[in-house]
């Protein structure tokens, strides 16, 4: 799905708002049938994330409301942002520095491809991101499976003032993961759905998300607010020696169009541990995000 804000997760990803990058992580408002039929070529801002996305993108939106356009055979998104934390499945991955992301998203119809960036500021956090998903749909039920590849060079900072012998010790982490997300945008306002995450590099790596996101219109198309939230379920995927539930995580997000291409966005996010954080230290944690997307 960093960051499933799915990646693809359209990671709901997509749709899911002030989150990680990708599966699951959803920072991402706009539906994957959004963008192919082209009813409004300004993105919405992502969320979540997160995650977390990613291409998984799905949803009711009041733009499906505003007349629509000739349709196009492909659109993409570029979204660049601002964290005070990087929060990734709740794992805090910058300590109390910050992290600029950048991510792109090119949609072919229900086909996403998405590339994600993180970089760390003030702390040496870096992580890149590269994932394909594909949309199916069912009356008022969507299924989107794909592929995300996460890799971190530098992954893990616990060890970096290790005695000399260990210095170099690989923190590279470098993960093939397949995630699935299924829900459904018959509820007016509302999309719940599920995401499901498995590492194919480190088994059991197994992360399941119940997620909630919301879209509300507050002055036609120009702004909207977007708020979520997702429990979580770690088999294997945030910690090996602590299975079970993972965090709760919660928060909103301001979307405000200025013109069809440019979209400015802000949101914070707060995420609760539970019993697989507690036990490998992380705390409650709380941030902020702002940033700009541009759509073609």
């Amino acid at each position: 799905m960093k960051k499933y804000q799915l990646t693809l997760l359209a990671l709901i990803g997509s749709a899911m708002v002030c989150g990680a990058h990708g599966p699951g992580h959803s920072h991402r408002n706009e539906k994957a049938g959004d963008n192919a039929k082209s009813k409004d070529l300004c993105p919405s801002a992502t969320a979540g994330e997160t995650g977390t996305g990613s291409a998984l993108k799905s949803g009711k939106s009041f733009k499906e409301c505003i007349q629509e356009v000739p349709d196009k055979s492909w659109n993409a998104t570029f979204t660049s942002a601002w964290e005070s934390r990087h929060i990734h499945n709740g794992v805090n991955e910058t300590g109390d520095s910050g992290a600029m992301t950048n991510e792109v998203e090119v949609f072919f119809g229900n086909l996403g491809l998405s590339a994600w960036n993180g970089l760390g500021l003030g702390n040496d956090f870096e992580e890149w991101d590269f994932s394909a998903s594909y949309k199916f749909e069912a009356g008022p039920i969507f299924f989107t499976p794909g592929y995300n590849l996460r890799y971190a060079p530098s992954f893990g900072h616990e060890e970096e003032h290790e005695e000399e012998e260990h210095e170099e010790h690989d923190h590279k982490l470098y993960n093939n993961e397949l995630f699935a997300i299924i829900g459904t945008d018959a509820i007016p306002y509302v999309t719940p759905s599920t995401v499901l995450i498995w590492n194919l590099n480190d088994s059991p790596g197994g992360y399941v998300a119940f997620r909630l996101d919301g879209e509300v219109p507050i002055c036609k198309d120009t702004f909207t607010i977007n708020p979520y939230a997702l429990l979580s379920l770690n088999l294997g995927y945030t910690s090996k020696d602590q299975e079970g539930w993972n965090n709760f995580e919660y928060g909103i997000q301001g979307n405000w169009r200025i013109n069809k291409y440019l979209t400015a966005f802000a949101g914070v996010s707060y995420s609760v541990a539970m019993n697989s954080l507690t036990h490998m230290g992380q705390e409650n944690e709380f941030w902020l995000r702002t940033g700009l997307s541009v759509g073609f």
